[in-house]
C-alpha cells in the first residue's frame, strides 16, 4: 500500500467558518477532495482561490453527507487511491494523524474503519458526544488507560461518527459507501452497522488526534409530533430495522405493525382525535419506508461497492 494514497475527502455546506483551517491543517502530500453541497455563502470561490491545488467538486443542490460524501468516493477511486479519509468541514487534523492511521491500517487489514481520537475545539477536552462511543469499547478502558499512562494503540467500537473516518480500498470494495435510504444523520451508524456485519473492526486510534470544531450540547429531540419529530423517527427506524446485524423476520414485522395498531385501536376507543391522527401517520410512515429498508438490508447483505459504482 502507497502510505500517501489517501484522498481527503471534506463535504462542505457554507463552511466558511472553518474551511481554511480545515484545509491548513491537512498535510501537503495528501491528494483533497472537496465535495460542495451547493454553499451559498462563497466557500466554492474560497477553496479555488486560495487552495488550488485542492480538487473541487460543486453540486447543483445539496446531496446530504452520505450521498456526496460517494461522489468524492468515487472520484478518489477513479484516482487510483489505496484509502480515503473522510473528514468534516469542522474538523481539523493534527500534523501526524493520517500517517498513524496508515500505518496501523497497512499492519491490520482487520479494520474496516479507522478514527482518530476527537477533540473539542479547545483542543484539550475530548469531544462530548465521542467519549460516548470511546467508552463503549470492547478491547480495554480507554480512561483507565489514560490515567495510567498505557494508552493502546487502538480500541474497537460499534460505532464512530464520522467526522474523521479512513476507510482503506479494501472496505470500500467490499462494503460499498453510505446507503441513500439516509439523507443527513444515520448514515454512519448504518455504515458502522454493515462493516460489523461483513465482519471487518472499527477502530479507535488513541495515538491519533483531530479536533472537530463544534458545540458541546447534547443532540436536541425533536418536540412530539412536529413535522420534525417524524423526520427523527423515520430516521430511528431505518437506522435500527436496516441493521443487517439483528433479523428483521416476519414475525417481527408482524409484532411491531400489531403493537402499532393495538396503539391506535386504543386512541379509537378514547375518541382521542389527535392521537388517532398521529398513530395513524406513524403507521403510514412505517408502510411507506418498509420497502427500501428491505431493498437495503438484501443489497448491503452482500458484498460489493454498492453505491459507489455507476450500476449499484
Amino acid at each position: 500500500m502507497d502510505l500517501k494514497n489517501t484522498h481527503i475527502i471534506i463535504v462542505t455546506y457554507n463552511g466558511m467558518p472553518w474551511i481554511e483551517k480545515c484545509l491548513q491543517s491537512v498535510p501537503e502530500a495528501y491528494p483533497v477532495i472537496v465535495l460542495d453541497n451547493a454553499s451559498t455563502d462563497g466557500t466554492v470561490a474560497f477553496v479555488k482561490e486560495q487552495f488550488p491545488e485542492v480538487t473541487v467538486l460543486p453540486q447543483t443542490e445539496n446531496l446530504g453527507f452520505g450521498k456526496a460524501n460517494n461522489v468524492g468516493i468515487r472520484y478518489a477511486l477513479s484516482q487510483n487511491c489505496e484509502a480515503v479519509f473522510l473528514l468534516n468541514q469542522d474538523a481539523y487534523l493534527f500534523p501526524d494523524t493520517l500517517s498513524i492511521l496508515e500505518t496501523f491500517a497497512a499492519a491490520n487489514p482487520e479494520y474496516g474503519i479507522l478514527s482518530p481520537l476527537h477533540y473539542a475545539g479547545d483542543g484539550y477536552h475530548l469531544d462530548k458526544n465521542f467519549t460516548a462511543h470511546l467508552l463503549q469499547s470492547s478491547s480495554g478502558d480507554f480512561t483507565s488507560d489514560a490515567l495510567q499512562n498505557k494508552v493502546r494503540d487502538v480500541y474497537n467500537v460499534p460505532f464512530v461518527n464520522a467526522a474523521g473516518w479512513y476507510i482503506p480500498k479494501n472496505t470500500l470494495e467490499r462494503i460499498g459507501g453510505f446507503d441513500p435510504i439516509f439523507y443527513h444523520y444515520g448514515e454512519d451508524d448504518n455504515y458502522c452497522q454493515r462493516v460489523r456485519y461483513h465482519n471487518l473492526n472499527i477502530g479507535v486510534c488513541a495515538r491519533a488526534k483531530m479536533i472537530h470544531d463544534r458545540l458541546q450540547t447534547p443532540k436536541e429531540i425533536p418536540s412530539d409530533y412536529s413535522p420534525a419529530h417524524y423526520s427523527y423517527m423515520e430516521r430511528v427506524y431505518k437506522v435500527r430495522l436496516a441493521d443487517l446485524n439483528n433479523d428483521l423476520t416476519a414475525a417481527k414485522l408482524d409484532g411491531l405493525f400489531k403493537r402499532k395498531r393495538k396503539d391506535l385501536w386504543k386512541a379509537y376507543l378514547r375518541l382521542n382525535t389527535v392521537w388517532i391522527e398521529r398513530r395513524q401517520k406513524e403507521l403510514r410512515m412505517l408502510h411507506r419506508i418498509l420497502p427500501e429498508i428491505q431493498a437495503s438490508r438484501k443489497k448491503n447483505s452482500a458484498v460489493g461497492a454498492h453505491y459507489i459504482q455507476d450500476n449499484s
